[in-house]
C-alpha cells in the first residue's frame, strides 16, 4: 500500500471493523498505531541521517535534500492523518462498555509521544 493510502484505507477497514468482537477492534487499533510508530521512527531515521556526511558535489546535495523532503512531507502527512483517523475511531468506539479498555489505548498512544 502506498503512503499516501494509509488514511483513506483505515477508513475503509474500520467501516469493516467497527462493529466486530472487541478484541477484533483493539487488534485492529493497535495495528494502526504500530504503523503510526513505524512512521513517526523513519521520519528520526531522515532527520538523522540527513545530519551525516553529505556527498562533496553541490547537485548530489541538492538532489538528495530534495528527495529526503519529499519523502518526509509524504510520510509525515500519512502518519498525521492515520492518526488523526485513528484518534475519531477510538472516541467513536468509546462507549461505557469499552471505557476500562480504551484507557489502555489512550495510555499506549501516549507512550509513543
Amino acid at each position: 500500500m502506498q503512503l499516501s493510502e494509509w488514511p483513506t484505507a483505515f477508513t475503509e477497514e474500520w467501516k469493516l471493523v467497527r462493529n466486530q468482537e472487541q478484541e477484533e477492534v483493539y487488534s485492529f487499533f493497535g495495528g494502526v498505531r504500530d504503523q503510526i510508530t513505524g512512521g513517526h521512527t523513519t521520519l528520526q531515521y531522515i532527520g538523522r541521517l540527513m545530519e551525516g556526511e553529505l556527498p562533496s558535489d553541490p547537485e548530489e546535495v541538492r538532489d538528495l535534500y530534495q528527495q529526503a523532503h519529499q519523502l518526509a512531507g509524504l510520510l509525515y502527512s500519512s502518519t498525521v492523518g492515520l492518526q488523526t483517523r485513528l484518534d475519531l475511531a477510538i472516541q467513536e468506539y468509546h462507549t461505557p462498555q469499552h471505557n476500562v479498555h480504551l484507557h489502555l489505548m489512550n495510555d499506549y498512544a501516549a507512550a509513543d509521544d
